[in-house]
């Protein structure tokens, strides 16, 4: 928690308040109350891990303080500023108790990281993935241990305080964070709700944090608060959901942009938490006067249940190395790509359209002429010369069974 920005929204909204804390302050009395959720869910970490957790975490988790979750405390002084402090240190006093612990997803594996190593993992599920060795340079099966320290928390910075939240470096062809980033600079939406590591939840509304939050994460399924990222992003002016437990909650990051006033707003939602999809959708038929845009992310293996509600209501779906997704959608509407195909209903091909256009300005033309139209197509990848370019065909060209796609393929 941060003094000057707890006093400065107090002063100028009448309250700080996110979805783990509040501070309010009484002028007249001189009174501030603090309100804490510190409750922070360690549900996965025992099921997945649960040696290390009965060893590092347990005495934590079951402790009163933590275990209860809800903390309220006052303090009382002549002005805001010295009112609030001694609740702001007691916030930050708490958070400094949690490990430094995160649990990622790669190759439908969970790997353990604790203190900048990644420390154990359980089997993977898929042994090739076109993408990952493209973007990693080397198979991850053998060793996927040795090439998350090596390459995502080592060359990324992964995990680390000084992990890059900000960048214009688009690697990715089709990736989320990457045609979000160009769909902002496009105005077609205002914010992203996405989750970073050390942070939890984040709401960006600038195409550079957009792409840097999202840019070198995938597959993040619990996170720690580290105070220096939480910080740095707040700096740049994210909005951080739950700064004090950096819980991962996107249906309350969408309830806190909608709170902030945001209307065009995208959330991405791991379809290994679908359930998540149905509060989204409950929401989009609250809030009629907003866009909600569900993009679906991380869905190797997930259950025909999760893929029908997956299929139902996201605007964009990437496939990983799910059959199942492949399966209910394949050829039902427009895709981008061949071997990790991205499934797009009619608002998803707007969405992705400014990164069609990015990526090749020549393009331009028949990229508006075919989101115009109201065609399925598929849109890849191609080279000419030095440049890459946009291929578009419709939906019927499509091979049947196209190559180079993850062995094996996923069903549940």
């Amino acid at each position: 928690m941060i003094h000057d920005e707890v006093v400065r929204e107090i002063k100028k909204f009448g309250a700080y308040k996110r979805a783990d804390s509040e501070i309010k302050y009484d002028p007249k009395t001189g009174k501030a109350t603090l309100r804490l959720d510190v409750k922070n869910d360690y549900g996965t970490v025992k099921e997945l891990f649960p040696d290390f957790y009965n060893e590092k975490l347990k005495p934590l988790a079951e402790a009163p303080m933590v275990g209860n979750g809800k903390i309220v405390q006052q303090s009382t002084a002549s002005n805001v500023n010295d009112a609030t402090k001694p609740l702001v240190n007691l916030a930050n006093a708490i958070r400094a108790q949690y490990p430094d612990v995160h649990v990622s997803r790669r190759a439908a594996a969970h790997v353990l990281i604790q203190d900048n190593k990644a420390i154990a993992a359980t089997p993977t599920v898929v042994k090739w993935c076109p993408l990952s060795s493209w973007l990693f340079e080397r198979d991850f099966k053998e060793n996927l241990l040795a090439e998350t320290n090596d390459v995502v928390i080592g060359k990324n910075r992964s995990f680390d305080k000084t992990r890059p939240l900000e960048t214009e470096n688009d690697p990715v062809p089709f990736g989320a964070s990457e045609s979000m980033s160009d769909a902002m600079r496009a105005g077609k939406i205002d914010c992203m709700v996405s989750a970073c590591e050390g942070i939890g939840t984040i709401i960006t509304t600038e195409p550079k944090t957009t792409l840097g939050v999202g840019a070198v994460m995938t597959g993040l399924v619990h996170t720690a608060p580290n105070p220096t990222l939480i910080e740095r992003s707040t700096a740049l002016g994210n909005i951080i959901v739950h700064p004090e437990t950096a819980r991962i909650d996107q249906v309350a990051g969408v309830k806190m942009a909608l709170e902030r006033g945001y209307k065009k707003i995208a959330v991405t939602v791991a379809g290994t938490k679908a359930e998540d999809i149905s509060k989204i959708v409950a929401l989009r038929r609250k809030h009629t006067d907003a866009e909600i845009n569900i993009i679906t992310v991380c869905t190797t293996n997930v259950t025909q249940k999760q893929t029908d509600l997956i299929r139902k209501h996201s605007d964009i779906i990437y496939s990983c190395a799910s059959g199942n997704i492949r399966k209910a959608c394949a050829r039902k509407g427009s895709q981008l790509g061949t071997k990790i195909p991205v499934y797009l209903s009619r608002k998803g091909v707007q969405l992705v359209a400014p990164r069609l256009i990015k990526m090749d300005p020549s393009a331009r033309k028949k990229v508006e002429k075919m989101v115009e139209s109201g065609k399925h197509f598929f849109a890849y990848r191609g080279t000419k010369g030095d440049n890459q370019t946009i291929r578009l065909r419709t939906i019927d060209a499509l091979a049947k069974e196209p190559r180079g796609q993850p062995r094996p393929l996923t069903y549940r």
